[in-house]
């Protein structure tokens, strides 16, 4: 089956490999699992054969209609194929297939498309009530972004908004020949334990949050102060706030936060990220 790139398709068929995805996820018999984007099947197969009740999310046709005719064959196995779109899937409806209505703690196991891998991601930390933990197996540079700390050259918004959503684990790496076809880079599998309690740090909006983290990051170069500045006037932020005069708002709003101005923005803290944001909400809110 010709496989498309548009799709970003890499299929892992490397057993180590896979019997270390099963292991690391940890499955009893009956366990709710969620694959996003099972190609042809080598992980799903391993998933039902731990005992998993496996909802399997599929875009491509043929490899849908190929995972459909396996359930058929099988009535033992409890899979269910959904074709569609992981990006506007209903989630809901796939919990409720493994999990039944209503029910949170459903486990996600998949080895994700390369191109649609983050905002997957984030889609699936919006759902701290359903997902109880994602396992995912993505390109090691995104990996380590999403678990970058603060000093780390690697640590972008994206580490910031997902460290704040979940507990973030690098397991191991997994070599280009593992899939076919193998990429040009190194794999990763890595591990997100949602935080149903919300943010470690306390966040007043997480609009504003998510607001100020991605200005903070827009103009990497510079400063943080100036990257929120300069993302100000520009507008990228202006469906946060645009106040008639910047350099006022920024700094009232690092002195708020008792922040430093010259900081770079890889640099701050999530903790610091969080008192910038409750700084700016408060001085939106009483402007």
């Amino acid at each position: 089956m010709r496989l498309k790139k548009s799709l970003g398709q890499h299929l892992l068929k490397d057993e180590r490999t896979l019997s270390r995805i099963i292991k690391a996820a940890g499955l009893a018999p009956g366990d709710p699992v969620l694959e996003i984007g099972p190609g042809a099947g080598a992980l799903t197969h391993k998933l039902l054969s731990a005992g998993a009740r496996v909802a399997a999310i599929e875009k491509d046709d043929r490899f849908a209609e190929s995972l459909a005719a396996l359930c058929a064959a099988n009535p033992a196995l409890t899979l269910f194929v959904i074709h569609a779109d992981a990006l506007h899937a209903d989630l809901d409806a796939a919990a409720a297939l493994v999990a039944g209505p209503g029910r949170g703690g459903l486990r996600v196991a998949a080895n994700l498309p390369y191109n649609v891998a983050t905002p997957i991601i984030l889609r699936l930390l919006e759902r701290p009530d359903l997902f109880a933990d994602i396992l995912v197996l993505i390109q090691d540079e995104v990996a380590k972004r999403l678990a970058a700390a603060a000093g780390d050259p690697a640590r972008g918004s994206l580490s910031v908004h997902c460290q704040m959503r979940a507990d973030v684990s690098l397991l191991f790496e997994v070599p280009p020949q593992a899939f076919t076809p193998p990429p040009r880079v190194m794999s990763r599998m890595v591990r997100l334990r949602p935080l149903p309690g919300g943010p470690p740090h306390q966040v007043d909006s997480l609009e504003v949050f998510d607001h100020i983290v991605r200005g903070g990051f827009e103009h990497r170069r510079k400063t943080c102060y100036n990257s929120i500045r300069f993302s100000l006037k520009s507008g990228a932020c202006d469906s946060l706030v645009a106040p008639p005069r910047h350099l006022d708002f920024m700094n009232d709003l690092f002195r708020a936060a008792g922040l430093d101005t010259s900081t770079r923005p890889h640099c701050v803290t999530n903790a610091q990220w969080a008192a910038l944001a409750n700084a700016a909400a408060h001085l939106i809110h009483n402007k």
